[in-house]
């Protein structure tokens, strides 16, 4: 029958042995015809020249048989030179107890065939178990190969890339990351935090996000995050990634791709500077110091250490303005500037608020050290004196200092008690520093704003905050059916009296109240469209969020579960923005923009025209309204100005898919202008002043 060897009449194969009789007992068991073995069979004795005649051109055998009795050829030397030969399995011929054997298992040769009792049964054994051996590390190899050119193929293309892509741990250690990184910045490498591929400013908000993201597990888009290329210029990456999992669905990290918006932030960049930075100091302004502070007093209460503000202001500032004009006072404010550049650690938070105020925020640090560093800056100012047009000006300043968070955790009751500490140092006799002092609230101004402050809260407690509704009407449209209002809030005294926003609205913002009464809002606006749309009512609100709360994650995630809860129609809840909040951090902007449009919110943009008015990053933040502020077009048809500007505004926002809103429309010549231009609604005191009912209709 013979041994059963797929194809046999194709394989090639060779028998190497000494003894020309036993390669012919191992050759009987082949099929033959006649006697004769067939072609593809090969027998070879121990004659040197005939081995190499049998490998000199190269030819592979699919299988080999070798009797390891041969004498004039050593046995491991042979075996090297038909290893390469093989194209197949190798099956050893050999005796019992040879111990040459020991020696071919080591070199990785794991068939052997006993000599003495060599059948065709046994032969047929070893070599089925030989052959499917051979072809399951065959098809190993194969898809080895085909997994070192797939890698191959990705680490090429990934390379070609301008974007890279990375892959990080739940350490955060980059794992994997393509050469295109090193070619375009930072060299990056295996091994590395994931954070140090990117700008010192950045790591901290890196470190937040990834902690986030290691928590729920989820997808992630466009985080914007800074670094440098290799010649020191600025980088803005945008970074999505996808969570990483085991073959046992362990989750185990992230992997992303990071694309370079540069380019397309370069204008944007000089907005978010403006936004962010002092013009005339290049330190941070008013409104980032506010962000700033707000998050360093969260910050310290986690970790339950101390931070302090110090609030300085330059003595007799009006007198060097008076005496040798405004650019003098810059030039003092620019050379003030980089005096605290110079004594403030870089891990600070430096700005200017405004004039000659300055304020600088610490974090990690005690009473004793802060008063330590206002003193070293005192003593800077008074060694290095102004000179202005070869007059030399001495440079002095009151110090005001207060402790987070024991003496206050919102950012504007701190600075309010910072001012009062710096007043006493004024008072005191000017160049010197003070610490906020609780004995001293009665003898300035923040005992009022206290007194707002506790007025908020009671009118939260006690539901007495009204909701007012304004229409916001379409003007191209024959028929007018009024569906859209924005919502405003006035609050209630003691005595019944309405009280008005301008009244409560800062002090709500300076002392962390805002949140709170913005989610108050919320839910009575949510409440109302509930009830609207149970009896059929069509009706959409625009609610008001502030910056301070659209910045707060915590607070935005409880405004969308109010909406998702209320389970309205998409469309029905629109929230307004300012430009000015969108711009602060485009990223955060777009995420948090994404969320509420996800659960069926609409947004607008709110006062567009008196920030930066750009709609490069309106076309960022996939935005649907427009509300063009109401300078523009209160006098819109008597100012060709104006109405060249609001066309503008309108024309662009058509070709972005954005409605447009005018506010301020407060007479009949105004309405005709705005429609004549195109604009899709009206809002104001033509339409219809803001009341806590719904207004009629038929009167519009």
């Amino acid at each position: 029958m013979g041994v059963n060897i797929p194809d046999i009449k194709k394989q090639p194969i060779v028998i190497v042995s000494p003894d020309k009789s036993a390669a012919q007992i191992v050759a009987s068991y082949f099929p033959q015809h006649e006697g004769v073995l067939p072609k593809n069979i090969s027998i070879i004795t121990d004659n040197k020249k005939s081995i190499a005649s049998a490998f000199k051109h190269g030819n592979k055998y699919s299988l080999i048989f070798i009797d390891i009795t041969l004498k004039s050829t050593p046995c491991d030397e042979l075996y090297s030179i038909i290893l390469e030969q093989s194209n197949g399995p190798i099956v050893i011929i050999t005796e019992p107890n040879n111990p040459t054997e020991k020696k071919l298992r080591k070199l990785g040769s794991p068939y052997f065939l006993n000599k003495n009792i060599l059948s065709e049964d046994t032969l047929q054994g070893v070599f089925l178990n030989a052959y499917q051996s051979f072809l399951l590390q065959e098809s190993l190899r194969r898809a080895e190969e085909k997994a070192e050119d797939l890698e191959q193929r990705f680490d090429d293309i990934s390379d070609s890339f301008s974007d890279w892509i990375w892959e990080i741990d739940t350490d955060m250690i980059v794992k994997y990351v393509s050469k295109s990184r090193s070619k375009t910045g930072l060299t990056i490498q295996k091994g590395v935090v994931f954070t140090s591929c990117f700008l010192p400013e950045d790591r901290k908000k890196i470190k937040e996000d990834f902690k986030k993201l290691f928590a729920h597990q989820e997808p992630f888009k466009s985080f914007e995050y800074w670094g440098l290329d290799q010649k020191g210029l600025r980088v803005c990456w945008s970074v999505s990634g996808v969570p990483t999992y085991d073959r046992n669905n362990e989750f185990i990290g992230y992997r992303g791709v990071a694309r370079d918006i540069s380019a397309e932030k370069s204008s944007q960049d000089q907005l978010y500077y403006m936004a962010n930075n002092d013009t005339l100091t290049g330190l941070y302004n008013r409104g980032r110091f506010y962000d700033e502070l707000g998050r360093a007093v969260r910050d310290m209460r986690r970790s339950k250490h101390k931070g302090a503000v110090m609030l300085l202001d330059l003595d007799r500032f009006k007198y060097v303005n008076d005496t040798y004009g405004h650019d003098a006072g810059d030039s003092m404010l620019v050379h003030v500037g980089y005096i605290l550049r110079e004594v403030i650690s870089d891990e600070y938070i430096i700005s200017r608020l405004g004039g000659d105020e300055f304020a600088i925020i610490f974090t990690d640090i005690k009473e004793a050290d802060v008063t330590d560093v206002a003193a070293e800056v005192l003593e800077r100012m008074g060694a290095s004196p102004f000179v202005h047009a070869n007059h030399e000006i001495a440079l002095t300043a009151s110090v005001g200092i207060v402790i987070f968070p024991d003496q206050g955790a919102a950012s504007g009751e701190l600075l309010s008690k910072a001012d009062i500490a710096m007043y006493r140092a004024k008072a005191d006799g000017r160049n010197r520093w003070y610490i906020f002092d609780e004995t001293h609230v009665r003898d300035h101004g923040i005992a009022k704003r206290l007194d707002i402050a506790d007025f908020i809260v009671r009118c939260l407690d006690e539901d007495r905050i009204m909701l007012y509704f304004q229409p916001i009407v379409p003007l191209q449209v024959k028929k007018r059916t009024i569906k859209h209002y924005e919502v405003l809030c006035r609050m209630l005294d003691e005595n019944g009296k309405i009280v008005m926003p301008i009244h409560f609205i800062e002090t709500a913002e300076d002392f962390g109240i805002i949140q709170r009464l913005d989610e108050y809002i919320c839910r009575k606006s949510l409440d109302f469209l509930v009830k609207h749309h149970t009896v059929g009512h069509d009706l959409s609100l625009a609610v008001n969020l502030s910056g301070i709360t659209f910045d707060d994650e915590e607070s935005m995630a409880r405004i969308r579960a109010l909406v998702q809860h209320a389970n309205l129609p998409e469309g029905r809840v629109i929230f307004e923005i300012t430009e000015t909040t969108a711009l602060k951090d485009i990223g955060r902007a777009q995420r948090t923009i994404h969320a509420l449009k996800k659960i069926g919110c609409k947004i607008a943009l709110d006062d567009f025209g008196v920030g930066y008015s750009s709609f490069n990053y309106v076309r960022q933040l996939d935005i649907d309204y427009v509300k063009i502020d109401g300078s523009f077009i209160r006098q819109i048809h008597q100012n060709d100005e104006d109405r060249v500007f609001v066309k503008a505004i309108n024309d662009i926002a058509k070709g972005l898919n954005i409605k447009t809103i005018a506010e301020m429309v407060e007479d009949e010549d105004v309405e005709q202008h705005i429609k004549d231009l195109g604009i899709d609604y009206g809002q104001g005191y033509h339409f219809g002043r803001p009341q806590p009912e719904l207004v009629d209709e038929n009167n519009i």
